[in-house]
């Protein structure tokens, strides 16, 4: 073993600053070269994704120390940038802080808050787990420099995260990414760190428990102001988030379907994650009477027990809810992940049906965009130079629905802080009215709130769908084929490739490196009519097929994965499966 390993241990062996706990820990592995190696051959990596990785003592894993010098490098970056704003909002010496269902999330957010109080900032902490999204809009509605948010997201129960938002609400991009990466590589993780006990900080209001327990009312009556540009500390934020997401139903013209929404029978499931509570008031406020949440999953759990990966996109995450909506004969199924930023949705291919077909997070964009545009056109509302935002590797159908409309949609690289920054843009420069936006991989986004995925209002969104659906006598699913058979048949396949540990890191590099060194000039019996190489913008690689199809491979920038996505429209539904299929077994073939 290089003895960078070894010299890396043994400093963290013999550090004051660790737990009985996290010297017990890393004695126990004493010897063990694969773990040691495993655990200290580099630096958990933080990027614009922030850092995410298996939790434990050592330098490539996910632990207090890390978090705690991650803020502490973040507090630098931020009190710098507050002094030169760098969006048009006015921003306060506050970073919003929150935390999911997760192993130990409560105690990273609060060694979290520790930091940012020893740092002048207060330190805006909700009171429980809350979703995503809502700490995106705190953000905002308090008018913070910062957000932070301790999550993995849909990871395995090993997992934990930590995500960075700058003052817009967004998740940072590399003009922040960069300088609180290399402030982590410059200095030391154990001593540079300052640091307040909690409860002192409490006690001075330096930390400030932000949720249900805070009081106050708010001052107007049609809703909160537009979140960033007014700071009101008294009002907890997800109430004003539930206003918000309220007036955004209003706008849509819910009322000619008011009787399906009572009538329409919903299982809902957490996946014991932070939607526990969020989600089922929203479904309720809407007019939801027959609401049936997962009793064994609604609890939070960072063991996920039952879950192979608390996934909603995997159908198999379904299996508990699949069994309470055939005792309930529920017309939808609902889940939501740990963090709650992604949704997705189960519905039956008819109304008599009695099984439940799992909709992938593109059909599921494609349905919210018609739903929403078809309501602007129903009311006459829609505004001026209506745009659709997506990223790079979600489904061409989005496209075609939005200009179905007269609506243009716009690209975006992969990951939904790209498309936040777009929103935040064409809204700055008053280019265009953005009125949704999504992702492949179950991110959806409606309305000006937020600037994150959003699976609360996705949640919504799904229902008003589907009771709009039943007033014609129609299933999610019918409105589906409707909607092929007016913009063509689109199919779409994304593909993980799981290479774990050290030598995972490595497969994964030289794996895209000789994709880039040697392009296939074929896919699937398909010629490969262009290449394009994303490089230094983004670590992707497109390949445009002489059908019109496409296939794109990226490495993950928080999994140990390369992911495929195969993107393509067919005469029939036949051929556009049959096409994926071939695709897909392509690249199945080659990134092993």
């Amino acid at each position: 073993m290089p003895e960078d390993y070894l010299n890396r241990y043994n400093t963290w062996l013999g550090s004051p600053c660790l737990t009985d706990a996290e010297r017990a820990e890393l004695q126990a592995i004493s010897g063990n070269e694969d773990e040691i190696k495993s655990r200290f051959f580099k630096d958990v990596e933080f990027g614009t994704a922030g850092l995410r990785g298996v939790m434990g003592a050592g330098t490539n894993c996910i632990n207090a120390h890390i978090v705690r010098h991650a803020t502490q490098c973040v507090c630098d970056v931020f009190l710098t940038a507050a002094q030169k704003p760098v969006s048009r909002f006015t921003s306060q010496k506050i970073i919003c802080i929150t935390y999911d269902s997760r192993h130990n999330s409560r105690e990273y957010a609060q060694a979290a808050a520790e930091v940012v109080a020893a740092n002048g900032i207060t330190a805006y902490l909700t009171d429980d787990i809350r979703p995503t999204p809502e700490l995106s809009f705190a953000v905002r509605y308090y008018g913070a420099i910062a957000g932070i948010n301790i999550t993995a997201s849909h990871n395995t129960a090993e997992y934990n995260g930590y995500k960075v938002y700058d003052n817009t609400g967004g998740q940072i991009l590399k003009e922040f990414a960069v300088p609180i990466a290399e402030k982590m590589r410059d200095n030391d993780i154990f001593s540079y760190s300052k640091r307040v006990p909690f409860n002192e900080a409490l006690e001075k209001n330096q930390i400030r428990l932000i949720g249900k327990a805070a009081t106050g009312t708010l001052t107007q009556t049609s809703g909160v102001a537009r979140p960033a540009r007014r700071r009101q500390d008294t009002v907890p934020a997800d109430l004003a988030f539930l206003q918000e997401l309220e007036l955004g139903t209003k706008s849509r013209r819910i009322e000619p379907y008011r009787r399906e929404l009572a009538e329409l029978r919903v299982v809902y499931t957490p996946l014991f994650g932070a939607g526990r509570d969020l989600v089922p008031n929203a479904l309720r406020n809407l007019g939801i009477k027959n609401l049936f949440p997962v009793p064994s999953q609604s609890a939070a759990d960072g063991d996920f027990p039952g879950l192979a990966s608390p996934n909603p996109e995997f159908p198999e995450s379904f299996a508990e809810a699949l069994k309470l909506a055939d005792e309930k004969d529920a017309d939808i199924i609902i889940a939501t992940d740990p963090d709650c930023d992604r949704v997705a949705v189960m519905a039956k291919p008819d109304p008599a049906a009695k099984q439940y077909v799992h909709i992938s997070g593109n059909k599921t964009g494609v349905l919210m965009i018609d739903h929403i545009l078809n309501a602007y056109r129903q009311s006459g509302t829609t505004p001026e130079n209506t745009a659709i935002v997506k990223s790079i590797v979600t489904t061409e159908m989005g496209r075609a629905a939005a200009e179905s409309y007269g609506a243009s949609c716009i690209d975006t690289f992969t990951g939904f802080k790209y498309i936040a920054k777009e929103i935040d843009r064409l809204t700055e420069e008053e280019e265009a009215t953005v009125v949704f936006a999504f992702e492949e991989s179950y991110g959806h986004l409606a309305g000006d709130y937020v600037r994150d995925k959003d699976a609360v209002t996705a949640a919504v969104l799904i229902c008003e769908i589907a009771a709009r659906a039943a007033s014609e006598g129609l299933t999610l699913i019918g409105r589906l084929e409707q909607l092929y058979s007016r913009l063509g048949y689109f199919e779409e396949k994304t593909l993980s490739f799981v290479f774990p540990g050290a030598d995972g890191f490595f497969t994964i590099k030289s794996l895209i490196e000789a994709l880039r060194a040697a392009p296939p000039t074929q896919i699937g019996g398909t010629a490969v009519i262009g290449t394009r190489d994303y490089l230094p913008e983004a670590d992707m690689l497109r390949y445009a097929l002489a059908d019109g199809s496409a296939v794109i491979v990226r490495p993950s920038g928080t999994e140990p994965t390369i992911k495929a996505y195969v993107l393509v429209k067919g005469g029939s539904a036949q051929d556009a499966q049959e096409k994926a299929a071939r695709y897909s077994g392509w690249a199945a073939e080659t990134i092993k």
